[in-house]
Parts: structure tokens; C-alpha cells; sequence
């Protein structure tokens, strides 16, 4: 038996979902019929409903993208150090320096050391 991959599945999931949303539209359409509501009437309200839709998908995306923009434009700065430049090189950690390896604030060692250490 052949596996399907994930563009099969996802476009056999969409053509249900579009498959589904068409019936429903057609039983919507139908039933504004029998309620004695104009063809032209019905079909304005359909593509006005899509419309609003497609308009709420395209805005969320938009500050989607904006916001992933924003975020790739400050690491791009933060990376060529034009902003938090000290954030990227840290001289205070554990080390090797001039008291041996321990823990640093600038020059200074500010842990206490081993009691078997070299002073």
C-alpha cells in the first residue's frame, strides 16, 4: 500500500472542506428561496460574507507578517551589534583568568575558590 505524503493529505483535507462549505452554501441558498428572498439579494449577501472573511484572513495576516518583519529587522541589528552591543560579548562567567579558572565580574574574581586551590 502506497503512503500518502503531506501534500495528498492536506489537499484531500482542503477539497472536503471546500466540498462541505459548498453544500452548505447551496442549502443557505435554498433555504432563503423557500423563505421568498430575492436570487440577486442572496447572492449579494453570499459574496458579502466571503468577502468579509477573505478581509478578516488578510488582516490577520498582514500583522502576522509585520510582526515576524519587526522581529527579523531588530535580530538582523542585533546581530551587526548596531543595537545591545554589550550584550554580545560577556566577559563575567566562569573562566580562565589572571586568579585562575573561576567565577568573573569584569577583571575581578568574585567567587570564594577551592580551600586545595593555589592562592
Amino acid at each position: 500500500m502506497d503512503k500518502k505524503g503531506f501534500a495528498h493529505r492536506a489537499g484531500y483535507r482542503l477539497g472536503r472542506l471546500l466540498r462541505a462549505s459548498t453544500r452548505r452554501e447551496a442549502l443557505i441558498v435554498k433555504w432563503l428561496a423557500v423563505k421568498g428572498v430575492p436570487s440577486v439579494v442572496t447572492a449579494t449577501i453570499i459574496w458579502t460574507v466571503k468577502l468579509l472573511l477573505l478581509g478578516a484572513l488578510l488582516y490577520f495576516t498582514f500583522w502576522v507578517a509585520l510582526f515576524y518583519a519587526i522581529l527579523l529587522f531588530v535580530g538582523a541589528l542585533q546581530s551587526w551589534g548596531l543595537i545591545l552591543p554589550n550584550a554580545m560579548k560577556n566577559d563575567d562567567g566562569w573562566r580562565n583568568g589572571a586568579s585562575g579558572y573561576g567565577d568573573y565580574s569584569g577583571d575581578f574574581r568574585v567567587d570564594a575558590g577551592r580551600f586545595d586551590e593555589e592562592k
